[in-house]
């Protein structure tokens, strides 16, 4: 065998002697490291941080013998260190090996037949097994200390989680409080599609309105329940006790609050704060302003999107078509570009309208906006709208008596929703009242109270340009001031109303 080949053969032998070996090591210091752990765990429970901190802090402390085992035994990837390491191991060679490793000199031969003669089978047996024999049984040293160990115990080590605390046995002599670990667990509502939150020994847990919290501590017994107590200011919660532990579930409130826990003359206080679902925030795109046609033809493109911070289950543009004038009008509701993004955080809408087919005549009203709303089935469905974009034909036979100048006309058709609609949205959301939860309807209201104060700040100022229009020869109240002053009365009211 040549001798190229030869050293070749022991540097590939020894490369994966000191990679395997290396391996064995660097797990051997990480499971240790978790052993010494889970021992002082077992003797008192460790924080949830620091068995959170565990596996990753072995796997790092591995990696770092590892790579430093390679660096001390990196001379195995250089052959001429190999060809004298086999010299070392075989005196018998006379440096005949390092002298024809790489030789193409006449003796080259002859330098081969020694060391065919001189090396024997097998040199690096007894190394080789050697090292894998001892880092094979110092490995083994803390595996049988893992297997030794209580379950739970491993698994708290091992499979961190917030709570786990009750998967440890029950210390022995006379109980304390019962308040001193407790362990939180948050469930969101279905619709959120998030994940379930745990927490062990919090002050203050945060969650999504409608979720369900539960409290759970340990050290119940026999009698337990008479000495436990938990509630939220006057109202009293169930403790349920099963076996060593005790339980308090709840749903998460729309308002925060502190659930006193007491046990004898133990306290504790846990604050809930809970999170609200928002509405969808929606935009219209287009058009992107009122309109006025003399003939209703043609094609108007829609546009409009939405987002929600957790996801939407519907989003689509609504028109209202009305015709009629005074008290008396009709309302024709037809919705376009209807879509279900399935939960996704934004959407978009779009359509074309076709003038032609609308059935649209003189003086009718065509009112557009975007409604989007969320999956919450907990406390909703969420519901928001954008602005209100004014389509208006214009009816030749109407014709004001009383001449209103440009910039009152302008003022009175812009994009601001109008009094017709602020009815019908008061409409549907009194008869949606019981349907939807308290805060909701609440906050609808006042967000439609605040519109109706924005519209009538509109008429009042459409009221100063009448009442003090000197260019046009006269000053004062006008019919047309006088009936406006009572819609803004009207408004008033209505604003009032809406806000309490």
């Amino acid at each position: 065998m040549r001798v190229a080949v030869r050293v070749e053969r022991a540097r590939r032998t020894l490369v994966v002697t000191l990679l395997v070996s290396a391996l064995v090591k660097a797990a051997t210091i990480a499971l240790a490291l978790l052993l010494l752990l889970a021992f002082v765990d077992l003797a008192a429970p460790l924080p949830f941080g620091t068995r959170a901190a565990a596996l990753p802090g072995a796997v790092l402390l591995g990696i770092v013998v590892l790579v430093v085992v390679v660096v001390r035994g990196r001379q195995a990837f250089r052959a001429t260190r190999v060809a004298l390491y086999l010299e070392e191991r075989i005196p018998a060679l006379e440096y005949a090996l390092v002298t024809a490793f790489g030789s193409t000199g006449p003796g080259a031969e002859a330098l081969e037949r020694v060391v065919d003669r001189a090396a024997p089978a097998g040199a690096l047996r007894a190394p080789v097994t050697r090292a894998l024999v001892v880092s094979g049984a110092l490995l083994a040293l803390p595996l049988v200390g893992m297997a030794l160990l209580p379950l739970a115990t491993r698994e708290r080590v091992l499979h961190p989680v917030a709570g786990d605390v009750f998967l440890t046995a029950r210390p022995p002599g006379p109980a304390g409080s019962r308040l001193a670990t407790i362990a939180v667990r948050v469930t969101p509502p279905l619709y959120a599609r998030l994940p379930e939150q745990r927490f062990e020994d919090p002050s203050a847990v945060a969650g999504l309105v409608g979720s369900r919290i539960v409290i759970r501590g340990r050290g119940a017994g026999p009698g337990a329940g008479d000495s436990l107590r938990a509630g939220i200011g006057e109202a009293a919660l169930r403790v349920t006790v099963v076996g060593d532990t005790w339980s308090v579930s709840m749903p998460m409130p729309d308002k925060p609050v502190a659930v006193r826990l007491t046990d004898r003359h133990y306290t504790r206080l846990l604050a809930l704060e809970p999170l609200t679902d928002r509405p969808p925030a929606v935009t219209l795109t287009a058009p992107a302003r009122d309109t006025t046609y003399q003939v209703p033809r043609g094609r108007l493109a829609l546009a409009g999107s939405a987002r929600d911070d957790i996801g939407l289950a519907r989003a689509e543009l609504e028109l209202m078509h009305t015709t009629g004038s005074g008290e008396r009008f009709d309302i024709r509701r037809i919705t376009l570009g209807g879509v279900s993004p399935g939960g996704a955080s934004t959407a978009s809408v779009r359509a074309t309208l076709l003038l032609d087919t609308m059935r649209l005549g003189p003086g009718d009203v065509l009112h557009v906006r975007v409604v989007a709303r969320d999956g919450n089935d907990a406390t909703g469905p969420g519901e928001g709208a954008s602005d209100t974009r004014t389509i208006r034909i214009v009816d030749p036979g109407s014709r004001d008596t009383i001449q209103l100048i440009p910039a009152a006309v302008a003022a009175m058709d812009t994009t601001m929703v109008s009094q017709r609609m602020l009815v019908i949205r008061a409409e549907t959301l009194l008869v949606h009242r019981r349907r939807i939860a308290a805060q909701v309807f609440q906050d609808r209201a006042r967000a439609l109270g605040q519109q109706q104060g924005m519209l009538r700040e509109r008429v009042q100022a459409v009221i100063e340009e009448l009442e003090t229009a000197a260019q046009v020869g006269f000053t004062g109240a006008t019919e047309a001031s006088v009936m406006l002053g009572e819609a803004v009365a009207a408004m008033r009211l209505a604003q009032r109303e809406l806000g309490v």
